[in-house]
């Protein structure tokens, strides 16, 4: 080391310059090294002929300049050929590497459209996704990652001459090595893994405490007696009284199912002798499949590399974002058989597991994953993985199974967050299931830290709007804000206006639609008051629609093809047929030109008025217009009104004519409405072999699946009238 001279290393200097707080800093980063060459420096200074500062300032060493951090920041996209890589990883199919030589080029891996480096999915949500906390990797010396243990175990450094690998980090190469594993390899894992739940079934000591699960029966759709009963709320535990024979003999019945299992704890047999019998071919397969994900996770490139559970977390998340859940599952249920803590199956691992399922079939595998995680490890059940699992039950079309969940949460005591309430409400509405909607709603109350909002209420609203259910959604809505306490927003009062409408309430509807108006913090706009008219045209109430046209104009909103189409609703329904005609030209001269051009519901609205009139000519020289004159498609609905017009005038030959219009012309399929029209319109005039052949298609297009069955949400009306035909002919509601 340097050894300082002169007077600035000694005495009064030397206090003088650590005096300075400034040098003091420095001298605690730099070290004694710095202080020396400081210390020379003002040695120079000293003598220095200059007289331009005074003696204390020349005396005084100045810190060092601080670093400018911009300098070393990561350049944005597309900034220039200096631009540094955002990973530190090569390409995959880098030519110096020698695991990716020969290999598919998109094997594992998108690339961009106009860049060199692969676009992981798993990455396309985060916004640095070079970085995943469970992919990041130490430095060594040099700043060079760490490319882990060679065979030797001693750790080697991945720089751009030593890419043996081809730069992938352990999730990215275990990935890589799943996905080429054969489908037996994948189904094999899933058999031995049943074998060990049966063995922890046999004996549940052996796994410590045997927690209550829900009942198995109630995940399944097929079964007919799986609907959920009503009795048992979401506070009671019923679960609790199943005992572990009880629990053993439900897990054995299923232990056969596709081999679809979940997760265990760990099982005294791996490796070699996961299964003893040699008679049976299933644990022959059991014993290769669990062979072949090992040394896929374990050694993916025939090294054996380091990670933990977060890394197989990231794995199973990429294989899910590229469809192979099966995969995912297998992998899933290597970590399951594993004694060693670090490879345990976490909550992430669930999400992620969860995340990855799509399909049906997916469903079973999701419940049982659910229910061994209720019998096993509930400790590892919270609300980020329930709704996960909700979510993907509802994503595989088995509502039961998710609102079997929804109930699992408050049996093991877990407190249900606002995500689980609101996943829960989405499938329930996607399936329209009102009642249970309802009670998933009115839970919220009870449930501590959770209120019912504007989000939760919508989407139970819509549930029952589904399901056509609309009196009691109008009750509900009533109770919204005095008893639900529910702050309403501009979207759940437009719902709240039209279920009011719909259910023949008016004067709630007026009443919701006037304290929108008198809300400041609420925004009325045309169609706020679309969803008004709405519900004056379906009860043909011609005077309340036409006030509420004249306030929408008094407010200066402009109207548009939906506001026009529920006037002309209103008027025919109220037989007003010449108001009709007035608001028809009126909007053919409105200035809007978006208006002035009619759409498609709006000209199947009117040809169903000039059908009420017997104006049959009128009504098809309009859907002659809307593919030549304003260029509007004409859709099974509007073609359904016109041949409800013409069935009306008793022109049967003419609407025999329309009916292989529309299917030549336009390529509209008929639906089950405009079957129904013909084949009674062909019985009435003595055409029962024509009625025959319609009747003969239709049934060809019901067998087949192509056959639209818009009659059946109008089943109550299905005895109607003809008028009433017309009206759902022309996708209007019946009278």
């Amino acid at each position: 080391p340097l050894v300082p001279t002169g007077a600035a290393c000694g005495g009064e200097e030397e206090e003088r310059n650590l005096a300075t707080p400034g040098v003091r800093q420095w001298w605690r980063r730099r070290g004694a090294p710095a202080l020396t060459r400081a210390a020379r420096g003002y040695e120079s200074a000293s003598t220095s002929t200059s007289t331009s500062k005074s003696t204390d300032d020349a005396d005084r060493a100045k810190p060092p300049p601080k670093k400018d951090y911009r300098r070393n920041r990561r350049p944005k996209a597309g900034g220039g050929a200096g631009a540094k890589p955002r990973y530190n990883r090569p390409p995959l199919h880098d030519p110096s590497s020698s695991a990716d030589a020969g290999a598919d080029e998109d094997s594992h891996a998108q690339r961009p459209p106009g860049g060199d480096r692969p676009k992981w999915l798993s990455h396309q949500h985060t916004r640095t996704p070079g970085q995943q906390p469970q992919q990041r990797r130490g430095r060594g010396a040099g700043g060079f990652p760490y490319r882990g243990p060679d065979n030797d175990g001693h750790k080697t450094k991945m720089n751009a001459n030593n890419r043996h690998l081809g730069g992938m980090r352990p999730g990215e190469r275990i990935v890589k090595a799943m996905e080429a594993l054969p489908r037996a390899s994948v189904a094999g894992i899933a058999s031995a893994e049943g074998e060990d739940v049966a063995r922890a079934l046999r004996s549940p000591e052996t796994y410590g405490r045997a927690y209550p699960a829900a009942d198995v029966d109630a995940y399944d759709e097929s079964n007919p007696s799986t609907k959920p009963s009503r009795d048992n709320t979401a506070g009671k535990n019923t679960a609790g009284k199943n005992t572990a024979g009880e629990l053993a003999a439900g897990f054995s019945a299923d232990e056969h199912d596709d081999g679809a299992f979940g997760h265990v704890p760990a099982a005294d047999v791996r490796g070699d002798s996961v299964v003893s019998d040699s008679d049976s071919d299933e644990s022959s397969s059991s014993v290769v499949g669990y062979r072949s994900v090992d040394e896929a996770v374990t050694k993916p490139d025939g090294v054996r590399v380091r990670f933990s559970a977060p890394t197989l977390n990231f794995a199973i998340k990429e294989l899910g974002e590229r469809g192979n859940f099966e995969r995912a599952h297998a992998l899933y249920l290597w970590m399951g058989m594993q004694k060693e803590e670090r490879y345990a199956p976490n909550r992430y691992t669930l999400v992620a597991l969860f995340g990855a399922a799509s399909e049906r079939g997916h469903a079973k595998i999701v419940t049982k994953v659910w229910r061994q995680r209720l019998l096993f490890d509930p400790d590892v059940i919270n609300s980020e993985v329930a709704s996960a699992a909700i979510t993907a039950l509802g994503r595989c079309e088995n509502w039961p199974a998710a609102y079997q969940v929804w109930k699992d949460v408050a049996a093991i005591g877990e407190p249900r967050n606002m995500f689980v309430y609101t996943a829960a409400l989405t499938v329930l509405r996607e399936s329209q299931r009102w009642e249970e909607a309802g009670d998933v709603f009115r839970a919220m109350r009870d449930e501590p830290g959770v209120s019912p909002d504007a989000i939760t209420a919508g989407l139970t609203l819509a549930a029952f709007d589904a399901a056509r259910r609309w009196r009691e959604a109008n009750a509900l809505a009533k109770r919204l804000v005095d008893v639900y306490r529910v702050s309403m927003d501009e979207h759940l009062c437009h719902q709240v206006i039209t279920i009011a409408g719909r259910a023949e309430d008016m004067a709630h509807a007026r009443t919701q639609f006037d304290r929108m108006l008198k809300s400041p913090g609420l925004v009325v706009t045309t169609y706020s008051y679309n969803c008004l008219l709405g519900g004056y045209a379906r009860n043909g109430d011609w005077d309340g629609a036409g006030d509420v046209a004249r306030e929408l104009k008094a407010a200066h909103l402009n109207a548009d093809s939906y506001t026009y189409t529920h006037l002309v609703s209103a008027a025919e329904r109220a037989g007003r047929y010449d108001a009709a005609d007035a608001v028809w030209s009126e909007m053919l001269e409105s200035p809007n030109r978006s208006v002035r051009r009619p759409s498609t519901v709006m000209c199947g609205a009117y040809v169903h008025c000039l059908g009420c009139q017997g104006r049959w000519l009128e009504a098809r020289e309009i859907v002659n217009e809307m593919r030549h004159r304003w260029n509007v498609s004409r859709n099974a609905a509007v073609y359904n009104a016109l041949l409800g017009a013409l069935v009306r005038a008793d022109e049967v030959e003419t609407a025999l004519e329309v009916f292989e219009e529309m299917q030549t012309e336009d390529g509209v399929l008929p639906t089950e409405i405009s079957f129904m029209l013909l084949v009674r319109a062909c019985q009435e005039c003595g055409m029962v072999n024509k009625a025959r052949e319609l009747a003969n298609v239709r049934d060809s297009l019901a067998e087949a699946g192509a056959l639209e069955n818009d009659f059946s949400k109008y089943d109550s009306h299905a005895g109607g009238s003809a008028q009433e035909v017309g009206r759902l002919a022309a996708g209007l509601p019946p009278v």
